[in-house]
């Protein structure tokens, strides 16, 4: 049991994520299409040879970090998990409610951290090293366990509980080590208002820290009526994971990312990008199954034994051949449209283009917009819809004073009031433009 424990709290422990900074968090992640400089190396490399005011950024600091769920906010926790809220018990209407903030996917719960250790742009070539990663926990696939949790079960017949896949949980880190450049090809022959078309490319090579992920996990409660009736459980989680070793990294992988960026006019750019092209990391370096089985009997966990009936306790771990792992691999597809020179509006589309480590295929869809207030303040603020995060509202500002750029940003999920919100994002960037 304790390295069922152990498996869980590492999959749902810290993680380290891509396209998230101060600036792209305001914008609710529609960033793709606005971004410059250093930061464009991770949104879209085709930006970095478009104009943006500066030979050279440096990036100095970077710190975000979030904390997620897909059901209880502040405001709910309060009400049903505290003496003020509930008053010291649930009575049915509360339970019924309860079950009902519960997500119908079942409850995931997600932490992110993240760090850019260092990030270099002079003019159309960029270089970045980032501590990045992604991981989900996912407890159920629907609401059946925490009904029966709430209201019970009443075993007053030959009764069977099996669900195959209880616990479905992946989580990877790994440095990141990139470099990109951008060249702008003209277009005026076939419009005179169109803008160089940037083609853009980077070559991202992954040095592995940590790989664990479900294989298998499996709950059953059985009740057997007759002259001697029982209620028998069985548990079970199978992992694979890979750790660093006498400072050997856990893995090595690479891929790419390519995008294209162009523009209309002085009012109009458009942009298209795709992350992780190819992207997977090969688990060399101590690489194991981990098999957990606690069953009150062999029988209902292996219905093919003809051993006496008998518990059953497995907890172990053994080497297995190494494996490779794909990464999140993400199109997105942006517009900007300029009012004036202060104000800019982006509209974005994101898929996702496999579920590698939780990365969802369900199509997102949100706008941002900044507004310099004066040279060196920025107001930023955006909302998206859709992919794993649902509804998501950010705000933020930046501090640019002279060769100085401060950005910070907030943002909730599920909510536009953080009591009510099922989780908050907060980033930080400091950067030198010169």
């Amino acid at each position: 049991m304790k390295k069922i424990i152990l498996v869980i709290g590492l999959l749902s422990s810290i993680l380290f994520g891509q396209h998230f900074d101060g600036v792209g968090l305001s914008l609710a992640g529609n960033y793709m299409t606005m971004s410059r400089g250093v930061n464009a190396l991770c949104w879209n490399p085709a930006n970095l040879a478009l104009q943006r005011g500066n030979t050279m950024e440096l990036n100095l600091i970077s710190l975000n970090a979030a904390i997620l769920n897909n059901s209880f906010s502040i405001n709910s926790y309060n009400r049903y998990f505290t003496a003020e809220g509930n008053g010291g018990f649930w009575n049915t209407t509360d339970k019924h409610n309860l079950l009902d903030v519960i997500s119908n996917d079942g409850l995931r719960m997600d932490i992110d951290v993240t760090t850019n250790v260092l990030g270099l742009a002079f003019n159309n070539f960029a270089m970045a090293i980032q501590m990045i990663g992604k991981g989900y926990t996912q407890l159920s696939a629907n609401k059946r366990p925490f009904q029966i949790a709430l209201f019970g079960e009443t075993f007053d017949h030959t009764y069977t509980y099996d669900e195959p896949s209880q616990i479905n949980a992946a989580a990877y880190s790994a440095m990141k080590l990139s470099i990109g450049y951008a060249y702008p090809v003209a277009m005026n022959w076939l419009h005179p208002k169109l803008r160089p078309l940037s083609i853009g490319f980077s070559w991202n090579q992954y040095v592995g820290l940590g790989v664990a992920e479900t294989e298998k996990s499996r709950v059953m409660v059985q009740r057997i009526d007759g002259e001697e009736e029982s209620v028998q459980y069985a548990l079970a989680i199978q992992a694979r994971t890979a750790s660093p070793e006498d400072g050997t990294p856990a893995g090595k992988g690479s891929g790419f990312d390519f995008g294209i960026s162009g523009g209309y006019g002085s009012k109009i750019d458009f942009a298209l990008a795709f992350s992780n092209i190819g992207a997977s990391i090969e688990w060399s370096n101590h690489t194991e199954r981990m098999k957990i089985v606690q069953a009150d009997s062999v029988a209902l966990w292996d219905q093919n034994s003809n051993e006496p009936s008998h518990e059953v306790d497995i907890d172990t771990s053994y080497a297995i051949d190494p494996f490779r792992t794909p990464l999140p691999m993400v199109m997105r597809l942006g517009a900007v449209y300029h009012f004036d020179p202060d104000w800019k509006v982006s509209v974005e589309y994101h898929q996702g283009l496999n579920t590698a480590f939780g990365n969802s295929t369900t199509p997102r869809l949100g706008a941002g917009t900044e507004y310099f207030l004066t040279s060196w303040l920025p107001l930023r603020a955006g909302m998206a819809v859709g992919g794993n995060e649902g509804f998501q509202f950010g705000v933020g500002f930046g501090l640019h004073v002279l060769f100085l750029h401060l950005d910070y940003a907030y943002a909730m999920r599920g909510a536009l009031w953080p009591t009510y919100a099922k989780g908050v994002y907060t980033g930080l960037n400091l950067k030198i433009v010169l």
